[in-house]
């Protein structure tokens, strides 16, 4: 990835985002995550830190139980859209992220990680048309059904309700493939937004 080249000076190993990138342990998932973080630490992603924060979720291989998945309690901590820390992960942490990532591994096995960003008109122009984006229509149908009958699933925006915030999930193998793909969508809006001036 040209982000991680960027970022840190070398090319990323082949497991790291490969085709065969599952993490079989619970130390695997540890670390993955605590990458993903400093992959996120100190960049600027104002545009993509809703009001609740941030949050990111991975699972172990087979994971079936809220338990089986680990995540930053708390959320990521940003200061002015850069994230400058967080609790170390935690497996159990999240109800609700890890609920979203049990259902969208039903059916789809390459998936083993998702996180939480904004989501405005802005990034629903940047990903109309890209492949694996979906929209939750909450008034036809429940987030844990959409996510387990889609099976090509990238990017799940949920509107948001009464009360609820919008939210972007954006799903991947681990969550250093997340964090890349957060940090390009990010360089996209911004690039979208200069166009547009």
């Amino acid at each position: 990835s040209k982000r991680f080249r960027e970022r840190f000076g070398c090319e990323p190993m082949a497991y790291c985002f490969g085709r065969f990138c599952v993490s079989e342990s619970r130390s695997d998932v540890i670390r993955d995550l605590s990458g993903a973080l400093e992959i996120l630490t100190g960049s600027d992603i104002h545009l993509l830190v809703p009001a609740l924060k941030v949050n990111m979720a991975q699972a172990v291989e087979g994971g079936s139980t809220i338990g089986d998945v680990a995540s930053f309690p708390g959320r990521l901590m940003d200061r002015s859209g850069r994230i400058v820390g967080a609790r170390p992960p935690e497996f159990g942490a999240s109800r609700h992220l890890a609920g979203s990532l049990l259902a969208a591994l039903e059916n789809n096995k390459n998936i083993h990680a998702v996180a939480s960003f904004r989501y405005d008109r802005d990034m629903n122009r940047i990903l109309d048309r890209e492949k694996g984006f979906m929209i939750l229509e909450r008034s036809r149908d429940s987030m844990d059904a959409m996510l387990r009958k889609n099976l090509s699933i990238r990017y799940l925006a949920d509107q948001g309700d009464f009360g609820v915030e919008p939210c972007l999930y954006i799903f991947g193998r681990n969550a250093m493939d997340v964090a890349l793909t957060a940090l390009e969508l990010h360089d996209r809006l911004i690039a979208s937004m200069e166009g547009a001036e």
